[in-house]
């Protein structure tokens, strides 16, 4: 009995148990196992993963006493990180609820937080580096957690003096005074195009409770400024309200 033939046309042998005659003129392909290829060695890491160097705090340091509501934190860089991890407690311990965290990459060592956190609580913060996601380089420990204590906001107002609220023909380089605040080491004057919002055209930080501005200002033109009082920590303190005037218009004899 001759083999049954493949659906592809191709000979399928299906030897029967009592077998069978293949005919004088039947072609048959036949098909093997391919080699192996080469041999190819690697040798096993001794452990699992290499676990990476710990960051350490610079900023704010540990214990350290006065830091602004909105901190900057900063941190040494570690080779072969892919990455940190940051968290913020509302308390001296990195424990319970986290009020802040943060996965940031490897070319940062500095982060701004989002948002405030409250005056006069002693708060803390840790970090660690994170591993690639291979396990060749593994996380490293957190830092040890290092509290830190928030600043109060100093709540004297800043009175604005001079120029009065509404004042014209202001000259382009006016004189600016205002009340001072006990707890400022130094003053920003801030003027603006608009309400005392947004970006403002000229910020000039003074040592004193009056000063000349540095920068000119246009003709004709109403501006807005406010002041505000900086600490020695370097925290924002009291603010101002937004006051105006107006500068004289261009004079050509």
């Amino acid at each position: 009995m001759p083999p049954p033939a493949a659906p592809d046309g191709e000979l399928k042998l299906t030897v029967p148990a009592t077998g069978w005659d293949v005919p004088s003129d039947a072609t048959i392909e036949r098909r093997c196992d391919s080699d192996f290829a080469a041999c190819c060695a690697f040798t096993t890491k001794t452990t699992l993963c290499t676990i990476l160097q710990t960051p350490v705090p610079l900023n704010p340091t540990c214990n350290a006493s006065s830091v602004c509501a909105t901190p900057v934190f900063s941190w040494t860089a570690v080779a072969n990180a892919s990455g940190y991890a940051l968290e913020v407690y509302t308390n001296a311990s990195c424990s319970g609820s986290l009020a802040y965290q943060a996965t940031l990459t490897a070319n940062t060592t500095s982060w701004t937080l989002p948002g405030q956190l409250p005056e006069g609580v002693t708060c803390s913060w840790r970090i660690k580096a994170i591993g690639d996601n291979i396990c060749y380089y593994c996380d490293s420990p957190f830092y040890t957690c290092c509290p830190f204590t928030v600043s109060s906001t100093p709540q004297t107002a800043i009175g604005l003096l001079e120029p009065p609220n509404g004042a014209v023909n202001q000259p382009l380089n006016p004189y600016l005074s205002w009340t001072p605040s006990p707890d400022a080491t130094y003053y920003t004057v801030e003027i603006y195009t608009g309400s005392c919002s947004g970006m403002p055209q000229v910020s000039q930080n003074v040592y004193a409770t009056e000063g000349v501005l540095s920068s000119s200002l246009g003709w004709g033109a109403t501006y807005y400024w406010d002041i505000k009082g900086i600490t020695g920590a370097g925290c924002a303190g009291a603010t101002s309200d937004c006051g105006w005037f107006t500068t004289g218009a261009a004079y050509c004899p």
